[in-house]
């Protein structure tokens, strides 16, 4: 993709971007967004290059700028100059300053700022040093047999499953609530109508104004499940070749994606949310789901020794028990003796 190598003054030239800051749709934000999630590198780029081009909109009603203007502003500067000949192929020497189209897109860019008014700039904006506080990253993450409650800047609370690791700023901005995750989290968000609520998992994201859900995200593998407890969501995958897929969740239904599409059901609340609950539970699992439970749940290891009829079902829950309860119930179930050395468990 040619914008990860893009410069500052290549996004502030870029039609295509400058029309996603200034009238952005819900396509060019999904693009813009698999982006940056794509290129982390980019962010702050991409972040002062947004700034920029939005401070461009006078704060006095009277003095806005509308997107053609502030689009025919930007190509008139360096149409002007490229008329002019100061512009001419990258990399000519002209005398002994040596000047190219970078040089002069930013100069374009910095004489539009100072028409506006680069006082009115520097103070609604407080230069890098505020942008940088605003994004400061806040990294959260649990290990196997570990979960996590924890409240966002917005007072929405969020319960992160074993093996799972969320990222969020200490300060959403005003115009959303986004957050990535990897791995599984229940949210219960707080209703803000003025802000959606966003998590982008890979290639995936969930949006939602106030409501409560659950999204698990296979870090193997290219699927999702997204549970809806209360209120609707909608989910997205965007495609390697940035094709957009959506679907709209309501309360008590659950929508999985694997092999390039969604498929929307109901769910069974033990199945999706006893986890947050402290609830093991099981439902028809083979000893194969079983041991992948147990070792995520109680962050263990566990050899097996012995020969186990391994598609056996089995159904029950454990709530807050012990492991080796747990353990105890399951030997008769399926036969076997086991033995507790450490983070080790022997089944023979």
């Amino acid at each position: 993709m040619k914008y990860s190598n893009y410069k500052l003054d290549d996004f502030l030239t870029d039609e295509f971007f400058r029309s996603w800051v200034i009238n952005p749709s819900k396509e060019s934000d999904f693009f813009w967004t698999s982006f940056i999630n794509n290129n982390p590198e980019k962010y702050s780029t991409v972040l002062n290059a947004k700034e920029i081009i939005l401070s461009l909109k006078s704060s006095s009603p009277q003095d806005q700028l509308s997107a053609e203007e502030i689009d025919s502003m930007f190509d008139n500067i360096l149409n002007d100059s490229t008329r002019s000949g100061v512009i001419a192929k990258p990399g000519i020497n002209w005398g002994p300053l040596h000047i190219d189209s970078g040089f002069i897109k930013v100069a374009a860019v910095i004489f539009v700022i100072s028409f506006l008014g680069i006082s009115w700039f520097v103070n609604r904006h407080k230069v890098t040093s505020d942008i940088a506080r605003i994004v400061e990253p806040i990294t959260k993450e649990t290990s196997k047999g570990e979960k996590m409650t924890m409240r966002l800047p917005d007072n929405s609370v969020v319960v992160l499953n074993s093996n799972s690791r969320i990222e969020y700023p200490s300060s959403f901005s005003e115009e959303e609530r986004r957050l990535t995750l990897h791995g599984e989290a229940f949210f219960d968000v707080s209703e803000d109508k003025d802000r959606p609520f966003i998590v982008e998992s890979d290639q995936f994201y969930t949006r939602v104004l106030g409501t409560s859900f659950a999204v698990n995200k296979d870090p193997d593998i290219n699927a999702i499940e997204v549970s809806v407890l209360t209120g609707k969501v909608e989910v997205a995958h965007v495609s390697d070749r940035n094709e957009i897929k959506k679907i709209e969740l309501r309360e008590e239904q659950m929508v999985s994606f694997q092999e390039d599409e969604f498929e929307l059901r109901p769910f069974d609340y033990r199945m999706r949310f006893a986890w947050k609950d402290g609830t093991l539970y099981f439902k028809n699992s083979d000893f194969n789901e079983i041991v992948q439970k147990l070792e995520n749940w109680y962050g263990v290891n566990i050899i097996i020794h012995r020969s186990i009829d391994r598609k056996k079902d089995f159904s029950g829950q454990f709530t807050n028990e012990p492991l080796d309860l747990v353990l105890n119930g399951l030997s008769f179930t399926y036969d076997f003796d086991y033995q507790i050395n450490g983070k080790n468990i022997i089944i023979k």
